[in-house]
């Protein structure tokens, strides 16, 4: 799986040629597709019931309710549905061109996703309805929530990456991501990953580039910025939802990521929306 191709359609900007949004009622519970019978991508979600896919290879690829399956368009396999449950999906069909050269994401099959949260089933209702009703600008519509489904994906994809690359080192990063807000105990986080402070802060340096204060800074001020953008709130009010009461330190920590004082960013900003 190259996960680089999907990063650079998400970076370069891409447009599905053709969507096709199917919804599967009743699924066939064994299939054979040859090489050459299909020539556009497929995403295949799993509303219920649970398949396997068999490649010319004897691998098998077991898939389960919530599972998301990426079908390249010229391969070989068979599909069997356990005969014993209910068994629904939803597939998507399409066509991808970037920089006007046709793009193929990957060339296997492979579970791209597992939709915990129901994320991506939304987004795959969201287009299937554009598509069967065929209203007015629905193509528009249907690019728009597939790209929004392209994005997910990606950013899906290059986080399991991290995973793999970082080790324990991604639970830190995770755990500050979702605690940016708290005062961190580096030797607990260190404990978390199994490593003494010394060794978990040159491991942390090596997968961010950071240390792991600054990394929480970074975030901070990501936040501030998004909120000096709306131009709703003072800067000592941006600073006090961010936790931080002195003024003078957040003045200070702003301009070390951003080159000038929140104000001056607040003030620019709110100049150019207004221009």
């Amino acid at each position: 799986m190259d996960l680089k191709k999907l990063k650079q359609i998400c970076d370069n900007g891409c447009y599905a040629t053709s969507i096709f949004s199917v919804n599967v009622k009743t699924v066939s519970r064994h299939t054979v597709r040859t090489k050459g019978q299909y020539f556009t991508q497929r995403l295949f979600y799993i509303r219920e019931g649970e398949t396997e896919f068999v490649l010319n290879d004897g691998k098998v690829i077991a898939c389960k309710k919530g599972d998301i399956v990426y079908l390249p368009p010229d391969i070989t396999y068979e599909s069997h549905w356990n005969e014993a449950e209910k068994s629904s999906a939803l597939l998507i069909r399409f066509d991808l061109v970037s920089e006007g050269v046709p793009v193929v994401l990957f060339d296997e099959i492979f579970i791209i996703a597992h939709d915990t949260y129901g994320e991506y089933l939304s987004l795959f209702l969201q287009l299937h309805t554009a598509f069967e009703r065929g209203l007015v600008g629905y193509k528009l519509k249907c690019q728009s929530v597939f790209l929004d489904l392209l994005h997910l994906l990606a950013h899906h994809l290059q986080k399991q990456e991290s995973i793999q690359k970082n080790g324990a080192i991604h639970r830190a990063i995770f755990y500050i991501e979702n605690h940016c807000f708290e005062e961190l105990d580096l030797e607990a986080i260190a404990k978390m990953c199994s490593l003494c402070p010394s060794a978990f802060r040159r491991h942390f340096h090596a997968a961010t580039g950071m240390s792991p204060i600054r990394y929480k800074n970074r975030l901070l001020m990501k936040k501030a910025e998004e909120l000096l953008q709306t131009g709703d709130f003072s800067v000592t009010e941006v600073a006090r939802m961010l936790g931080i009461e002195d003024i003078y330190y957040f003045n200070r920590m702003f301009k070390q990521f951003y080159g000038m004082p929140p104000g001056k960013y607040k003030t620019r900003s709110t100049d150019e929306t207004e221009a």
